[in-house]
């Protein structure tokens, strides 16, 4: 019985560390499979045969010489791992996945990014430098409001730089209030201020910020962001969807004067 429970333990605590489900769904989950789904009966069996043997068998002969000199069976015989087919990829749209709620979360994004960071986009596409960073993320497949929430993450950092010792929770409703702050060519950054460090970071808190928009829970201090934005191309649209909008970047090598207003949505 005991080892059925460590067994289990040893299994939810591995599932929780993978899921990025949200907690209390994960929970129900767990207990829908183990207990309801009768995990718990399958992992339930007989103790093991050394512990059988110890209690059953003298010292004498558990500790026989020959079975201490017993060699491997078949030892030069390859060994295949194979994965079950329970364990296989799943594909298809996420659990918290919806098309609408997509297609309505990228247009937000695009009319928010164009409000908060549009004057500086410009500037950001005349430079050569920083032209060049934005175009290794449009190469790369981004769409264009992935590259746009990234351009608004960089300069919203840059604008109000997170506060030493300051809560997280007080930090985000800093940063979601910028977001709503219309930009002035007076309060536009310069292109100087955006490095190849600075772009990389941004685009890392972006993966995060995405998955969150889906209820998804990063779990642990050390998380597999090349992992997140995988699962998040393969069943959240990541790379695929998008909504008609303007010409934000003129990927095509177009140029508009310095400090131009955007062209209103």
């Amino acid at each position: 019985m005991g080892n059925s429970i460590d067994t289990l333990a040893i299994f939810s605590a591995i599932i929780e560390k993978c899921s990025l489900l949200p907690t209390e769904r994960l929970l129900n989950l767990l207990q829908d499979v183990t207990l309801d789904g009768g995990l718990f009966e399958r992992i339930l069996v007989a103790r093991p045969y050394a512990k059988i043997y110890r209690e059953f068998m003298s010292p004498g002969i558990f500790n026989d010489a020959l079975r201490a000199e017993t060699k491997p069976f078949k030892p030069d015989l390859p060994f295949a791992v194979q994965q079950h087919p329970v364990l296989s990829w799943v594909d298809g749209p996420g659990p918290t996945y919806s098309d609408r709620i997509a297609m309505e979360g990228i247009r937000m994004r695009y009319e928010r990014g164009m409000k908060a960071v549009g004057i500086t986009v410009k500037r950001l596409m005349q430079a050569p430098d920083t032209r060049r960073l934005l175009l290794d993320l449009h190469e790369a497949g981004l769409k264009d409001w992935e590259v746009l929430s990234i351009a608004l993450n960089a300069a919203t950092n840059l604008r109000l730089k997170p506060r030493p010792g300051q809560r997280i929770a007080t930090n985000v409703r800093r940063f979601e209030a910028a977001f709503e702050v219309e930009e002035q060519i007076s309060t536009a950054l310069s292109p100087q201020e955006f490095t190849p460090e600075i772009i990389k970071a941004s685009r890392d808190l972006f993966l995060g910020a995405h998955a969150g928009s889906w209820e998804l829970a990063m779990r642990g201090s050390v998380f597999d962001l090349s992992a997140l934005e995988a699962l998040l191309i393969s069943r959240y649209g990541l790379r695929r969807d998008d909504v008609d909008h303007e010409n934000i970047f003129d990927w095509s090598g177009g140029e508009s004067a310095e400090g131009q207003e955007p062209p209103s949505s």
